[in-house]
């Protein structure tokens, strides 16, 4: 039997799949056996190293199976709504983030940030009274939603490191952190430095720390033929 890694189609980690009796494609679509329950996960490759999140290969998708997800994130959709409609009402200080129903629809999962601990259990019977579904609230740090809800650089598009944890086979996650940035010349940090100005940037930001020169910029460079 082979392992493989997939993608969650919740939360986006990455999780080893085992029980795999037949080859899968990297992109294709596979049922598989979580804590969770029955779900989609994506086909990332072939496991070379065991990971702790673990599931358990059912089949390939089928396109009823395609057709059940697609149903399950319409309702995922109005009972976010829903939900978010209950902590106004119930004045909790959380911030919803994703809803998410799994493939056999047993369970509702609806996925939080929050500074603090925060008491939901009115909150979680009234969503199960009214959806008459298993309700799971789940909070999760800053880390995880910015996996989960993407992450855009300053010019608008995926950011190059998730791009490269893309290509790799594995996506922002706990165990990724993004490499340094490379040391930049004085020659090219002056010829940005007079762009920035030109481009009316505060060209100060270069500076801090926590901001070093960004990729968007050599490429704003080179699209304005500097």
């Amino acid at each position: 039997m082979l392992h493989i890694k997939a993608r969650c189609q919740d939360t986006k980690k990455v999780i080893e799949v085992d029980g795999v009796r037949e080859d899968v494609q990297r992109g294709e679509l596979v049922v598989v056996s979580s804590e969770k329950g029955e779900e989609l996960v994506e086909v990332l490759g072939y496991s070379k190293e065991g990971l702790s999140s673990r599931a358990t290969f059912l089949r390939r998708a089928m396109e009823e199976d395609k057709r059940k997800a697609q149903g399950n994130e319409g309702r995922a959709k109005e009972f976010h709504q829903l939900c978010k409609r209950k902590i106004r009402e119930y004045n909790l200080d959380m911030k919803l983030l994703k809803t998410y129903i799994p493939l056999d629809g047993s369970k509702v999962f609806f996925y939080y940030t929050a500074e603090q601990r925060v008491d939901f259990r009115a909150l979680v019977r009234d969503l199960a009274k009214s959806l008459k579904k298993r309700i799971e609230m789940r909070q999760i740090g800053v880390r995880d939603a910015v996996q989960m809800m993407g992450w855009l650089g300053n010019c608008g598009n995926d950011a190059c490191c998730a791009k490269f944890a893309e290509k790799n086979g594995f996506r922002l996650c706990a165990r990724y952190t993004p490499p340094e940035p490379s040391p930049v010349s004085l020659q090219i940090y002056r010829t940005l430095r007079k762009a920035l100005v030109l481009f009316s940037l505060r060209a100060g930001k270069l500076f801090d720390k926590g901001n070093p020169t960004r990729c968007g910029d050599f490429y704003m460079l080179r699209r304005k033929g500097i």
